[in-house]
């Protein structure tokens, strides 16, 4: 998968890779590949 990150170069994301996604940035994850992907995104949010 490629990852698509305002303001940075792509990245590649191998299988099983964990990344970081900042906070008030735009992103993308593009699959490419030949066999399908999966993401789970996890937000940390202030608790209310």
């Amino acid at each position: 998968m490629t990852l698509y990150r305002e303001g940075a170069a792509p990245k590649h994301a191998a299988t099983h890779e964990c990344y970081y996604m900042p906070a008030n940035n735009v992103m993308a994850g593009v699959d490419a590949g030949t066999v399908n992907a999966a993401m789970l995104d996890i937000f940390q949010v202030p608790e209310g």
